[in-house]
């Protein structure tokens, strides 16, 4: 997303997250620094701006973000909290800009999700990340002695299954190590 928006000319881009001690926003941060550098764009670090993961404290650290008279193109949001939050900030300063702020929020999946048409949403798959957690610990369930660890990425919507960021060992240490299963389960309600 970020380097699309590099590539088509945007120059001025801020990204709202929650705590920076979550690896999805750290996975973040991450995404839109090297989207910079892939590039060759520097970016201002006051552009990331760090919040509690609720939309008050993203509307305050937004208003701070507009009130230092840098032209935003475009601001990111890692949530639909924090959504809620840069909207409404956004709304307080609507008619004082000299241009309102593209907005695209890497949101969570969900029907009941109904923005307006200038607010973009990159779904986070998370009904597909609580099948595939599900299909992992059934797996290990199984046969427990002969589930090898993997790394398993969604990318674009298609998985991808990389290998093990550690050593190779054999199938004897590795069961020796005793390794605990850590699976992501989501609680869903109809």
């Amino acid at each position: 997303t970020t380097a699309q928006a590099l590539s088509s000319g945007l120059n001025h881009i801020a990204v709202v997250i929650g705590p920076v001690e979550y690896s999805s926003e750290q996975q973040c941060v991450a995404g839109y620094a090297d989207a910079h550098a892939h590039v060759r764009h520097s970016y201002n670090s006051a552009h990331v701006v760090e919040t509690n993961f609720n939309k008050e404290s993203a509307f305050k650290a937004t208003i701070k973000l507009l009130q230092t008279g840098t032209l935003l193109e475009l601001i990111l949001c890692s949530s639909t909290l924090i959504l809620e939050g840069v909207m409404k900030a956004v709304s307080y300063f609507e008619g004082t800009l000299p241009r309102t702020p593209h907005i695209i929020s890497l949101s969570e999946e969900t029907w009941t999700n109904a923005s307006p048409p200038q607010i973009g949403r990159i779904p986070r798959k998370a009904i597909l990340l609580g099948e595939l957690a599900a299909e992992t610990l059934l797996e290990n369930l199984k046969a427990p002695a002969l589930f090898e660890y993997a790394h398993r990425v969604l990318d674009n919507g298609a998985q991808q299954i990389a290998q093990p960021p550690h050593p190779a060992q054999s199938a004897a240490a590795a069961r020796a190590i005793q390794t605990p299963l850590r699976v992501l389960m989501l609680q869903c309600s109809a």
